[in-house]
């Protein structure tokens, strides 16, 4: 399969998108209850991906509709972690003193599994939007079950980390430098480490949502041409 990682890196700032909306969805996503819009519009991003379009629309367009969808996620989300949650006690309490190797193993292998369910199970919820599509992992497998399938989804899986590094790095060094010059100018520039600290702010959480995005619009791609194989 090909995904076109340039398109990806792209879709947060086309023509509906761009550094004002970015902003605003990070923003958004800071804040507890609020998040859930965010949440669900990222999920009718991914809806709309697996079905062929991919224009990103307005945050606070179907802000209820989002607002529920990003609800009924973060519950199925809860579901679907808890079995996870209970294996990982049990692993700590058996090993994590007796076997502390054996138990990085075991929890390194336990998150990677998390995390490719989670993918997996994401792109089944964001075509039907019902809770229990979180946990239906008989779904989840079928877009892995070939061997075709399961090297598009390697593929996937590698870029996802590609897009959070190359992402990632330009935040921590805009953060680090914000904070260095900050701290140097704080007593005799006030002003300016303030307004430095709230430009890198705003720089930050724009780079943190687009990331968020684009890393949907590259799972979006891989489900659209998954799904159109099993029909």
């Amino acid at each position: 399969m090909y995904l076109d990682i340039a398109k990806a890196f792209k879709a947060p700032w086309n023509r509906d998108g761009g550094f004002a909306r970015m902003f605003l969805g990070g923003l958004v996503s800071c804040i507890p209850i609020l998040n859930l819009v965010t949440g669900g519009y990222l999920v009718e991003y991914l809806g709309r991906l697996i079905k062929g379009g991919d224009e990103l629309g307005n945050i606070f367009k179907n802000g209820a509709t989002s607002f529920v969808i990003g609800f009924k996620y973060l519950v199925g989300t809860i579901l679907f972690a808890l079995p996870f949650c209970v294996i990982g006690l049990i692993l700590h309490m058996a090993l994590a003193k007796s076997a502390a190797g054996l138990y990085a193993l075991f929890s390194n292998l336990l998150s990677l599994i998390y995390s490719i369910f989670l993918i997996l199970l994401s792109i089944n919820f964001a075509k039907n939007t019902k809770i229990l599509s979180m946990v239906d992992f008989q779904a989840a497998i079928s877009l892995i079950n070939t061997k075709d399938k399961a090297i598009n989804f390697l593929i996937l899986y590698i870029m996802n980390i590609v897009v959070y590094i190359v992402y990632i790095i330009p935040i921590i060094i805009i953060g680090f430098f914000a904070g260095l010059i900050g701290a140097l100018f704080l007593k005799s520039a006030a002003f300016i480490s303030i307004i430095l600290f709230i430009i890198a702010g705003i720089i930050i959480l724009s780079l943190v949502f687009a990331m968020a995005v684009t890393i949907t619009n590259m799972i979006g791609q891989f489900a659209q041409k998954t799904l159109a194989l099993q029909r």
